[in-house]
């Protein structure tokens, strides 16, 4: 396993940026890119792996203004963290993260993956509309907007949206954004489905590149034990929303105000998961 590890260590030092002067070493840049969001997927320390690519971008984007490539590959590792935390990224990136996104979206208005991170950072319909707009066909795009129906109140819509997408595993978060919008519309067995499929069923090549982004698990974590509660399944409850509580609110505060065959079950969950 770390002879793997050192392997990959190795060939993440190996991907080569040359002089992006030209427009042939945009191009080498824009495919060496690419291969680091790949290794991403298996690397130890994604987050690393991240860092590395927004910081190159960010150098490779002043010498290759017009490749759109860079500029979402850039975005994108900003998205996902630029090296922190992905479950908790800092408050204070918020607004930075906001303008850069704008940025790029009036730099390349035809970008649809580009428009896409940005209808995801700025949240609401209209950026969402937008994305979707400039390629109908854009999986991701129809994920942000139906995300954003659920975010405003649109709970059938949203499932009815996605409902038709395709092959909705090869999106980072369609699986969890479906199985969401599932249980708002109180459709608790398709969404019991439909966030079991988020935890095992998503492609390994997936349509944008995520980083093994925890986010979508987590979020099938805590559909998955809102449903075990509601069914009075503490045990199942318990297990999910432990691991769910690292990234929501309504997992920490279902935790909190458990009731006493509940606190036993969270109780007997905890034991579980210390070391022997």
């Amino acid at each position: 396993m770390i002879a793997g590890f050192l392997v990959l260590a190795l060939s993440l030092a190996q991907v080569a940026f040359p002089d992006a002067s030209s427009d042939a070493g945009c191009a080498s840049d824009e495919r060496a890119f690419a291969k680091r969001f790949s290794m991403a997927v298996v690397a130890m320390e994604p987050e690393s792996v991240l860092g590395g690519i927004y910081d190159r971008a960010t150098d490779s984007e002043r010498r290759c203004p017009q490749s759109e490539a860079i500029a979402y590959f850039r975005l994108r590792a900003a998205e996902l963290g630029r090296g922190g935390p992905i479950v908790r990224p800092a408050e204070a990136d918020s607004a930075q993260l906001e303008t850069m996104a704008t940025e790029a979206y009036k730099r390349f208005p035809r970008s649809a993956r580009i428009a896409t991170a940005r209808a995801r950072i700025l949240g609401g319909l209209e950026p969402a509309k937008q994305a979707l707009g400039l390629d109908p066909t854009y999986a991701p795009a129809k994920v942000a907007l139906a995300a954003a129906m659920l975010a405003s109140g649109q709970a059938t819509e949203a499932r009815d949206l996605l409902e038709q997408v395709p092959n909705l595993g090869s999106t980072s978060d369609g699986l969890t954004v479906l199985a969401r919008a599932r249980l708002k519309a109180r459709d608790l067995g398709g969404a019991q489905k439909a966030a079991q499929l988020a935890l095992r069923g998503r492609n390994i090549d997936l349509v944008e590149p995520d980083a093994r982004d925890p986010r979508p698990e987590l979020g099938a974590h805590e559909i998955l034990g809102m449903i075990s509660l509601e069914k009075k399944q503490y045990s199942e409850a318990a297990k999910h929303l432990l691991i769910a509580a690292q990234n929501s609110a309504d997992a920490q505060s279902a935790l909190a105000n458990a009731n006493s065959d509940f606190r036993r079950a969270i109780e007997k969950a905890r034991k579980r998961k210390k070391p022997q």
